[in-house]
């Protein structure tokens, strides 16, 4: 049984594919934190309404869930979050490139 599982997001359609995954786990054991890395702090401000939008979507289908937004790099973020949350899982969606397309635009994920 997980006991806090995070769901790193970046207002993608690809990201939220993550959520059916991660919201059937968590419906066994502890809540879904959603986090998501800003690049400045006007991104952030943008980003904190539809967070919470989905933070509520996600509570009405009897999901415990907290969100939380900082500016900087997601990776970093990422694995920032999972330490300060002692998260058991992580829960996210990848591009899947490889090759070339790896190479240039790297991959969070990894």
């Amino acid at each position: 049984m997980f006991r806090t599982i995070l769901v790193p997001q970046d207002g993608s359609p690809l990201a939220e594919r993550a959520l059916p995954f991660a919201t059937r786990v968590a419906r066994e054991g502890g809540p879904l934190i959603l986090v998501q890395a800003a690049p400045n702090v006007a991104y952030r401000l943008e980003v904190e309404e539809p967070m919470t939008s989905l933070a509520e979507r996600l509570w009405k289908a009897g999901v415990a869930v907290e969100t939380h937004v900082r500016v900087g790099d997601a990776g970093e973020f990422v694995v920032d979050a999972a330490r300060a949350w002692d998260a058991d899982l992580i829960v996210m969606s990848t591009h899947g490139r490889s090759g070339l397309g790896r190479w240039l635009f790297g991959s969070v994920a990894d």
